[in-house]
């Protein structure tokens, strides 16, 4: 499961989460998490930041403690090429790879 690409193996389900605007989908959370990290980066501008998954929980969902379902869409996103990830935790670099589209 580790080479799992959650994004383009399940693009038409999200996209369709996307025009019947289905709320609180993993669709929107992912949705959400890659325009809270492209506006960092883009502040940056160098197309790269420097996030914690507590500071993208807090802006995407409205508490840290929602760190681990953060965990999980860096994951996904990483995977399916929308973002690339350097360094550990505490200093971890965040790289916009691809625009959202789906």
């Amino acid at each position: 499961m580790a080479n799992k690409k959650y994004i383009e193996e399940n693009i038409e389900l999200l996209r369709s989460q996307r025009d019947e605007k289905t709320p609180n989908s993993y669709r929107e959370a992912l949705a959400k998490t890659l325009l809270f990290i492209k506006s960092k980066c883009d502040r940056s501008g160098q197309n790269i930041c420097t996030l914690k998954n507590r500071d993208i929980a807090h802006a995407v969902f409205g508490s840290v403690k929602e760190d681990t379902k953060v965990k999980r869409i860096i994951q996904d996103l990483k995977r399916s090429d929308y973002i690339s990830v350097e360094g550990d935790a505490l200093d971890r670099q965040i790289k916009m790879l691809k625009e959202l589209d789906f």
